[in-house]
């Protein structure tokens, strides 16, 4: 599925209307799904599609389904820290947040370089 075209209209159905949307993200949290836990190789795959991280911040905000992004999302960040990035520029902060107060190894000047894109001074 992730290989064909169905991957594509799966993800391009996380921006559709609620209802729809909702089904996108179930199903989408079922095929990240293996025997043994999440799919690595699906989940590096989608954490470096930005416009997917998009919607799952959009689905976030609203209620239905933002319980299935978020576990989505957060699985996203631990495989790869610019999720974290492009999660905030689609204003979801909290997790860029988060890093910063846990004070995990942080590359500060990459984090204010990510600061100061989300939040340009012109």
């Amino acid at each position: 599925m992730a290989e064909s075209r169905g991957w594509d209209h799966v993800l391009s159905c996380l921006g559709s209307d609620s209802s729809i949307s909702k089904e996108a993200i179930d199903l989408l949290y079922e095929l990240l799904q293996e025997q043994s836990g999440w799919n690595q190789y699906l989940c590096k795959k989608l954490s470096e599609n930005r416009t997917a991280v998009g919607s799952l911040v959009a689905i976030l905000k609203n209620l239905s389904g933002a319980e299935v992004a978020e576990k989505i999302l957060v699985k996203l960040f631990e495989l790869n820290e610019e999720t974290i990035t492009s999660a905030a520029n689609f204003g979801w902060y909290k997790p860029l947040v988060d890093r910063m107060i846990e004070g995990k190894k942080i590359d500060y000047f990459q984090l204010v370089c990510d600061i100061m894109n989300i939040f340009p001074l012109y």
